[in-house]
């Protein structure tokens, strides 16, 4: 039964009639504040310490299972991303070989189409020249008939 604070007054009281003030003082401080049924023993906190350690081993054992399967979980993951990234970079080298032949046969289209148009810009030139050097000749022949004359 636990002694209420009127019992401990009362008993502190008694206690100052027969050891006086400062006697009954270092009694009242050595009692528990609450019944001798609520303080722990050494057996009380070897039995907590043994619960204790055993609910933190089972919660470290917890723990490595945890750690255990998300590693497996995350490898797992990583080795899906190298297959996704692989085929992905699989992928891009194939439409960068296409588009390569595509620009290179672009480039050759543009070449021989670049090689026509100075090609006929030369003839033109050539004819230019040409006709340029018969009107050249017809005023030259009739320049030296009329002076033969």
């Amino acid at each position: 039964m636990a002694v209420t604070e009127t019992e401990r007054y009362e008993l502190f009281k008694v206690l100052v009639e027969k050891l006086g003030a400062e006697g009954a003082q270092t009694l009242m401080e050595h009692l528990p504040p609450t019944g001798w049924s609520e303080v722990a023993t050494k057996h009380d906190l070897d039995h907590l310490r043994a619960l204790l350690r055993a609910d933190l081993d089972r919660h470290r054992a917890d723990t490595k299972a945890d750690i255990a399967e998300l590693r497996t979980e995350v490898k797992a993951d990583i080795a899906e991303l190298r297959t996704e990234v692989k085929a992905d970079i699989a992928k891009l080298r194939t439409e960068v070989k296409a588009d390569t032949a595509e620009l290179r046969t672009e480039i050759q289209a543009t070449e021989l189409r670049l090689e026509s148009k100075i090609e006929r810009g030369l003839r033109l030139n050539a004819m230019t020249v040409i006709g340029v050097n018969a009107s050249l000749l017809t005023a030259a022949v009739t320049a030296v008939s009329l002076l033969g004359r």
